[in-house]
């Protein structure tokens, strides 16, 4: 396979794991354009694997974090678990991008079961029409420590929901089976209140093309309770972070 059509076939993956290391669509997206660039050049390497293009994303987010072109990056343990987690990394090579050990990041993905003790409780509503998957993500969030207010599969119940109890984090499918969009109702709250979404759906590449309005944060249908944890986390993280919040 030629370099580009590798290149093609990795770009969904390699955006989600740097928009969810930015917070930010645009951020990421702009990071993986940068990180490609030394395989685009007349003096490419003639072989190219997965871990060769995290390694050059890794790069730039480093250089980002001490003051570079891009800000709002996670920091390194957080990516560690993303890189484990979201882009589906073995820890061995998480390591070996991180500089970690294999062992400080799997401690780092046993902590995250239990959130972190040093942070508040946060509000989560969940918008998803199925049962069983909605209460999963209730138990994935209530053993992290957080607070599950309200669930609901409706989009207008949402908003109406939410304009009530002013979540601070939502947790969305994309397509619902009533009149509206998942990702309408979200957008519609998180634009109230200024508060992230993790988008979960069972159709990822369709919102990681690099087109204006994708979600900084999405997990795909089936996910594992790991990758909720971690990404609940981030986005949390990410949002209290922030000047005024």
């Amino acid at each position: 396979m030629k370099h580009a059509d590798y290149i093609d076939s990795e770009l969904p993956g390699l955006r989600r794991y740097a928009r969810a290391a930015t917070g930010c669509q645009e951020t990421g997206d702009a990071i993986v354009k940068e990180a490609l660039k030394p395989f685009e050049a007349d003096n490419a390497p003639s072989s190219l694997e997965r871990l060769d293009l995290f390694r050059s994303i890794e790069q730039v987010l480093a250089r980002s974090g001490n003051s570079g072109p891009f800000e709002g990056v996670a920091p390194l343990p957080s990516r560690a678990q993303l890189l484990t987690s979201i882009a589906g990394l073995s820890a061995s090579d998480a390591a070996s991008l991180s500089g970690m050990t294999e062992s400080e990041i799997r401690n780092l993905l046993e902590t995250s079961r239990s959130g972190d003790a040093s942070s508040d409780p946060a509000d989560i509503f969940i918008i998803e029409d199925e049962p069983m998957i909605a209460a999963h993500l209730a138990e994935i969030a209530r053993e992290m420590g957080h607070n599950v207010i309200g669930t609901t599969g409706i989009a207008s119940d949402a908003i109406r929901a939410c304009r009530e109890r002013r979540p601070d984090l939502l947790l969305s499918d994309v397509m619902l089976g009533d009149e509206r969009r998942g990702a309408d109702a979200a957008h519609d709250i998180a634009s109230m209140y200024g508060i992230p979404v993790i988008f979960i759906t069972a159709f990822p590449q369709s919102l990681l093309r690099g087109e204006k309005g994708e979600p900084a944060y999405l997990i795909e249908k089936p996910f594992r309770a790991d990758s909720v944890r971690v990404m609940i986390s981030r986005a949390l993280g990410k949002s209290r972070s922030r000047p005024g919040a």
